[in-house]
């Protein structure tokens, strides 16, 4: 609801500005009622709607030029300029060529028009770069944030910092403010108010995505970032009402972060071994401390934090073993599990048929995983999770790459050619690189998110399927765990 409010009076100034531009003091035509509308919601970067008030706006002859100017900005940025200017955005290449014609279009409708030729020569020299860089947040986001991390230390009322969010939340939708603002007023002490902000973070995050569905590129990273969102909400709500000492209320939360972040997530992970700690459950809360522990991520003040709680609850009956050599004996005990729990997740399907492709565009022969044991991995330069998991692979191979039985192949979903050309070379990959199309690779194999590997038997048979990256730092020992189970599996030798 606030953000509908904000945007009514963004609305409403923008049509101001718009009468006083043009010289009208009568009330605005609906044209032009969508062009400001259009205008600010593209501020607040809620394309969706603000794509579907322009189009409207660009239908009349009016307001044509102008539309179709803001529009082809967007699309601009949507083509060339958002790759990582939020968490899992990606640029989308789809957009170019609509940039263009729109601006084109705006340029004839009035030749005139000075900020249409400028926004026009600007997307024709992205079209003729090799690379163009992300856009950096709008001025007043970047004044908005600043007064946000300044609050954290200051000794400002906790109104004073509630309205410090509230400018930021206006500036633009995205949940950064309220999830940001929930912390500040859990240090402050605020919890009911930590609580309220944590809650409308997840509100807004839910918004966010819906408006920007096509930054994220794949189904499975838009109900990755859904959850990612709603988890960082319940969270940071649970912890605060933890602090407040309503411990049923906070074991609700937190456990439906713990579900929604699939207990990959250390800041839970701690939250839950502080709340076990407080029902007097010391099972409870060791469990949930080695699991943090043995997750990546968390402030080195948190780990330490937790460290020290988990010394204290040492069960007895270790006796005169060191604290460091029970840790790893218990984090030991934990990658066995997941590794046994890995090797059980059986697949059993023929690898389909692929049209793969090179990187320079030639048929790509398959006749190289004839009765190999195949890693097969399909990722994509703008991935982020992608790029961290691929260097795993580089030195996974090492072990590999002088036996003739295993083969290793990565499948670029990429559709931008430059991009991935500047990736390859950055990286330098031991082992071919092939491409296929995003459309029929998510039909073929039946993956919605990346990256996707699937290791394949000598009869072609996928035996296993990894989705995504891990947490545990497992990533290197765990394709020796697929191949070398291939390799000593009878059944992939028949």
């Amino acid at each position: 609801m606030r953000i509908q409010a904000a945007l009514i009076v963004v609305v409403a100034a923008s049509v101001t500005s718009l009468q006083m531009a043009t010289g009208l003091s009568a009330a605005p035509t609906p044209a032009e009622a969508q062009l400001a509308r259009g205008r600010a919601l593209w501020d607040q970067r809620l394309s969706k709607s603000a794509i579907a008030a322009l189009e409207i706006a660009a239908k009349d002859r009016a307001t044509a030029a102008e539309a179709d100017e803001v529009l082809g900005r967007i699309y601009t940025f949507k083509g060339w300029q958002q790759e990582g200017t939020f968490q899992a955005w990606h640029d989308e290449p789809g957009y170019r060529t609509k940039a263009l014609a729109v601006l084109r279009t705006s340029v004839a409708a009035a030749p005139g028009r000075a900020s249409a030729l400028e926004a026009l020569k600007t997307a024709e020299r992205f079209a003729a770069a090799d690379k163009v860089d992300a856009a950096p947040p709008s001025a007043w986001v970047t004044e908005a944030d600043a007064a946000i991390e300044a609050a954290r230390t200051s000794k400002a009322s906790i109104a004073a910092i509630e309205e410090t969010l509230d400018r930021r939340a206006k500036a633009q939708a995205d949940p950064a403010p309220y999830f940001t603002g929930a912390q500040i007023l859990i240090d402050r002490g605020a919890y009911e108010k930590a609580v309220s902000w944590a809650e409308r973070g997840a509100k807004a995050s839910d918004h966010f995505v819906d408006e920007n569905l096509g930054a994220y590129q794949m189904s499975g990273k838009i109900q990755t970032s859904y959850a990612r969102g709603r988890a960082t909400s319940a969270d940071l709500a649970g912890w605060a009402l933890l602090l407040k000492k309503d411990l049923p209320a906070a074991a609700a939360k937190l456990q439906e972060s713990e579900r929604l972040s699939q207990g990959f997530d250390f800041n839970n992970q701690f939250h839950l071994a502080e709340l076990a700690r407080a029902q007097d459950d010391t099972t409870g809360a060791r469990n949930h401390y080695l699991d943090a522990l043995s997750l990546a991520g968390g402030a080195a003040a948190t780990r330490e934090k937790a460290m020290k709680e988990l010394t204290a609850l040492q069960p007895s009956g270790t006796g005169n073993e060191p604290f460091n050599a029970w840790l790893e004996t218990e984090l030991a005990r934990r990658r066995d599990e997941r590794k046994t729990a890995a090797l059980s997740s059986l697949v059993d399907r023929p690898l389909p048929k692929l049209a793969l492709r090179t990187v320079d565009g030639k048929p790509y022969d398959l006749a190289a995983l004839r009765g190999k044991i195949v890693l097969l991995d399909f990722f994509a330069s703008w991935c982020g999770t992608c790029r961290q998991e691929l260097p795993h692979l580089k030195t996974s191979y090492a072990k590999y790459q002088h036996d003739p039985t295993v083969v290793f192949l990565l499948v670029s979903i990429d559709e931008d050619a430059k991009r991935l050309d500047r990736y390859l070379d950055e990286m330098k990959f031991p082992f071919p690189v092939a491409r296929l199309d995003i459309g029929q690779a998510e039909r073929s194999m039946g993956f919605d998110n990346v990256p996707s590997t699937y290791y394949l038997d000598r009869n072609g048979i996928v035996r296993y399927q990894i989705v995504g990256a891990e947490s545990h730092g497992d990533s290197p020992a765990r394709v020796n765990w697929f191949i070398d189970q291939l390799k000593g599996d009878r059944a992939s030798q028949q």
